[in-house]
């Protein structure tokens, strides 16, 4: 029996990213049926015929509110579908909502101070209270680097925020982020890359 397996992106991600190729390469190779199907797709109201579904590259998800909102009742869908899901529309909420990465300071992860604040007009004297003279002011909810600017005390907040899903996230500067960022790729349990984005 084939397995059928539906990639899930966006619409503008239906001919799929670099990646994306190379893993229905993959699963093809492996005899899995491969379909790819954008979350927003009408298809999903029928529940299409799956027995595992992978969310790939849904990066449109966060980028107004109303998007916000659909993506969040495709995910309920998702937990109605008789398929395996990757990952988890737990997991996915917990790691698409960056208040939630506080968490991680509890398993011994050094991360970098951070305040909520309701409002970008709010940041200047978030900064001045905790005595920061540079932060990164980033939408709570989002990827991608969606809605991510650099504060420097003194100067005007950019223009050209999007609005944001929920409220924003206020993070201390941290100057090694000028080389880019590693990330670590686990795999049951093991590590097996890092890249550097």
């Amino acid at each position: 029996m084939t397995t059928r397996v539906i990639l899930v992106t966006d619409q503008d991600n239906l001919d799929l990213t670099a990646s994306d190729r190379f893993y229905a390469a993959a699963l093809r190779e492996l005899g899995a049926d491969v379909a790819i199907l954008a979350w927003d797709d009408a298809a999903w109201a029928s529940g299409p015929k799956a027995d595992i579904v992978v969310l790939r590259s849904t990066w449109d998800t966060w980028t107004t509110p109303e998007r916000w909102s659909a993506f969040g009742d495709f995910l309920a869908r998702l937990e109605t579908l008789d398929a395996v899901i990757c990952n988890p529309p737990p997991v996915l909420r917990w790691g698409l909502d960056k208040e939630r990465f506080a968490e991680l300071g509890s398993v011994g992860l050094r991360l970098p101070a951070s305040i909520a604040i309701e409002n970008p007009a709010d940041a200047h004297a978030a900064m001045e209270r905790a005595g920061w003279s540079q932060a990164v002011l980033k939408p709570t909810v989002g990827g991608s680097g969606f809605g991510v600017s650099l504060l420097r005390a003194g100067e005007a907040l950019p223009t050209d925020l999007p609005a944001s899903v929920g409220r924003w996230l206020l993070q201390e500067f941290v100057p090694e982020i000028s080389t880019g960022e590693l990330n670590v790729v686990v795999i049951d349990g093991q590590v097996s890359h890092m890249v550097r984005k």
